[in-house]
């Protein structure tokens, strides 16, 4: 079930080439839910390489490969660069099954920049069988055209176990051409989509998400070889499972911490 709520995604990036006020300054120095954090990508100065900074370290695979590239409109002045749709960049992870959300809160949350440009096209993260009836996890699943099933611009779907659980419908057209932060959060059986703080839907879910249909968590595309591929960059990504970390309207910080 979807409950539409809309009207609070901006049409303004969260940080052009300047101050980067949308964001609370400097970011945390300290997580209190740094334990639950399962993967925590945020490319630095000095990195050559995609890293996990959470405390289990994952490997990561990196098919493509996806870039780490200076970008001066990222939060960090770094970003992870997957190319356009045509590109099939992705990274996998190892201790895949610690990755499964199962039937407790989490919250997916990324500042990226969507560069889409196919109706239906570019779920961030996936995890689910080759076809659409196989979904399993899949969030930020971005519209950029004004074509798409959803029949309004800037739609971000969120899906678990092949139910959309919930839609934003803001009737605003969020800047595909800046950096905004993303969070899908579920909360008992609540389910919540934010953007730049902001909650842009809501909706219910039930399911034990991971329990069918999981082949591997991809952040590039919905699942292989090459179903709803994700373009654009990605400044920072965390995966949280057992909390939700936002029930209400929040403000982003300008880095994720990594302790």
């Amino acid at each position: 079930m979807t409950k539409l709520i809309g009207g609070n995604i901006s049409d303004t990036p969260i940080k052009n080439i300047g101050d980067g006020s949308a964001f609370s300054a400097g970011g945390a120095e300290t997580d209190p839910l740094f334990a639950n954090v399962e993967l925590l990508l945020m490319p630095e100065v000095g990195d050559v390489s995609i890293l996990d900074k959470s405390s289990n370290a994952r490997t990561v695979t990196n098919t493509g490969p996806v870039s780490i590239v200076s970008d001066v409109n990222s939060p960090t002045g770094y970003a992870m660069n997957f190319g356009n749709e045509a590109n099939l960049y992705y990274l996998t992870f190892s201790d895949d099954a610690g990755l499964k959300p199962g039937t407790g809160d989490f919250c997916i949350e990324t500042i990226a920049l969507s560069t889409n440009t196919t109706s239906g096209a570019g779920s961030m993260t996936g995890a689910g069988t080759v076809s659409s009836t196989g979904s399993t996890l899949n969030f930020p699943w971005f519209y950029d055209t004004t074509t798409g099933p959803l029949g309004y611009p800037g739609a971000v779907n969120a899906g678990c176990n092949n139910s959309n659980v919930a839609s934003t419908n803001s009737g605003v057209t969020w800047n595909a051409g800046g950096y905004h932060h993303w969070a899908f959060t579920r909360s008992g059986t609540t389910t919540r989509v934010f953007c730049d703080g902001y909650e842009e839907a809501s909706g219910t879910s039930t399911e034990d998400v991971g329990s069918t249909n999981w082949t591997a968590f991809l952040l590039g595309m919905w699942s292989l070889p090459s179903f709803r591929v994700f373009a654009g960059k990605v400044a920072m990504f965390r995966l949280t499972l057992g909390a939700a970390r936002y029930t209400s309207n929040f403000s982003p910080f300008s880095e994720f911490p990594k302790a």
